[in-house]
């Protein structure tokens, strides 16, 4: 259900219009687990993937994406953060969230 409604709240953010400017937004303060590239780390509810697939899109190659988690009245939350340009209008990557068995893995 939560990713439900994620998928939802990402899709209501896209649709705003070319005109009106982003909102001033205040990070909230978190604990950074890793910021490499396609770095995996398994938690409970699932293994999360910093998944930067099309990364080399960022000419300046400044751009970062890190996985981070928060306590929230003795509950982990587990999220991301990142620094993409906003001048163009390129997916350059996202987050991911694995429970299960993956379609991309092979057998061995």
């Amino acid at each position: 259900m939560k990713a439900l409604m994620l998928i939802a709240l990402v899709a209501l953010v896209s649709c705003r219009s070319e005109s009106e400017a982003p909102a001033p937004w205040i990070k909230p303060q978190t604990t950074v687990l890793g910021c490499e590239d396609y770095q995996s780390i398994e938690v409970r509810p699932g293994v999360l993937y910093n998944n930067v697939w099309n990364k080399h899109a960022d000419e300046s190659g400044a751009s970062v994406q890190c996985l981070e988690s928060k306590t929230v009245d003795g509950v982990v939350e587990y999220g991301w953060s990142w620094s993409w340009p906003q001048d163009k209008r390129v997916i350059y990557a996202y987050p991911q969230i694995k429970r299960g068995a993956s379609p991309w893995v092979r057998n061995l």
